[in-house]
């Protein structure tokens, strides 16, 4: 699936809402993604190359992106491989980044690590060492860096079970993760790379923002990507019925991909160092079967509700509902501009068109 000779992707990236004021402050500098191959990064790294191809030479934004499999990241990427502004490299997050030895870097946007159930599931350990050593070691390479900004891609799932009665999740709440259930690997690796990257700061002065997404959905969703909302959209892209395998009654904010990338180019640029903002479109507010049952109609199919196996059920969070508010960025001047039905459809018809 090549997104980016697809024209309604391209204008996704255009119409990224992003203020030239933003862009201003990244025109000449250079920037590290790890995590590049994912669904926000990788509309991240689309998007800056774009920009790119209209910026002049001076201007252009740098992009470096050790990825783990360079031969997969080729064909992600293939249309930016021969651009001067980006380079690709491979390297394991999770061991010391000897490849960047030599570079210097003005912004790092820390997105690596796995984020769907099945890896939740199947590779805990896995999922822990990636999201808490993928920052490590950049964290790391700031040390002899004199100015640099790490952004570091969290999750809402860092607040944790509140239980009845919350209405939605702020920047500073914390509830309760059991630390031994099987999914804890995911929450709990994100609290304690978030742990570090404010102890970072505290320790080494370094100069660090924290962006937590809620549920993200849109075209660049992977064919391996095990999440509900990517499985809904993947059927429906197809035209066929939806499958739940619960009844879908927890509630969730969502947000397209599109705005999310434009919210982490905020916080990148706007954010108060050792601050963490929420990332959440709350006017996209849902339960799961009212996201499926949007995305059936827009296809002309319908929801089937089934059992899940038990290997499944671990993957799933028991978090009955998990809404945050996104006040705190909406006063750095973000807000999402994509309703939950706009996105969808945008999604579905992206999808379909590369499928052709």
């Amino acid at each position: 699936m090549d997104l980016w000779k697809n024209e309604r992707y391209q204008e996704e990236l255009k119409n990224m809402p992003v203020t030239e004021d933003c862009w201003e402050k990244l025109y000449g500098k250079h920037i590290l993604v790890t995590g590049a191959a994912g669904m926000v990064c990788s509309f991240l790294v689309d998007a800056v190359m774009k920009k790119n191809m209209t910026a002049a030479p001076g201007n252009q934004i740098h992009l470096t992106c050790p990825v783990r499999s360079i031969q997969e990241a080729r064909l992600r990427f293939a249309a930016h491989i021969n651009q001067k502004s980006f380079t690709l490299l491979e390297a394991d997050i999770t061991k010391p980044l000897h490849i960047l030895d030599g570079y210097v870097f003005d912004y790092i946007v820390a997105g690596a690590g796995s984020a769907d159930p099945y890896s939740f599931a199947h590779f805990p350990v896995d999922t822990m060492m990636g999201n808490y050593l993928g920052v490590y070691y950049c964290l790391e390479l700031m040390k002899g860096w004199n100015k640099c900004r790490l952004l570091y891609i969290s999750t809402g799932e860092v607040y944790g079970n509140a239980g009845s009665g919350i209405e939605d999740f702020r920047e500073d709440d914390s509830y309760y993760v059991n630390p031994v259930s099987f999914r804890a690997c995911y929450p709990n690796s994100k609290r304690a790379a978030e742990t570090l990257c404010a102890s970072y700061k505290k320790q080494y002065n370094l100069d660090i923002v924290i962006g937590r997404l809620c549920y993200i959905y849109g075209p660049t969703i992977r064919d391996s990507d095990s999440r509900a909302v990517a499985q809904f959209l993947r059927k429906a892209s197809v035209r066929e019925d939806i499958v739940l395998k619960s009844k879908g009654e927890q509630v969730r904010s969502y947000c397209y991909v599109a705005d999310a990338a434009a919210a982490l180019l905020h916080v990148l640029v706007y954010g108060i160092s050792g601050e963490a903002y929420n990332i959440a479109d709350a006017k996209s507010n849902c339960s799961i079967s009212q996201f499926a049952e949007l995305a059936a109609h827009m296809a002309g199919t319908g929801c089937i509700y089934a059992v899940a196996e038990e290997e499944e059920k671990a993957g799933y969070s028991k978090v009955a509902k998990a809404v945050q508010c996104a006040d705190k960025i909406n006063h750095l001047g973000w807000k999402a501009s994509a309703s939950l039905e706009d996105g969808i459809r945008r999604t579905i018809n992206i999808l379909q068109e590369c499928s052709i």
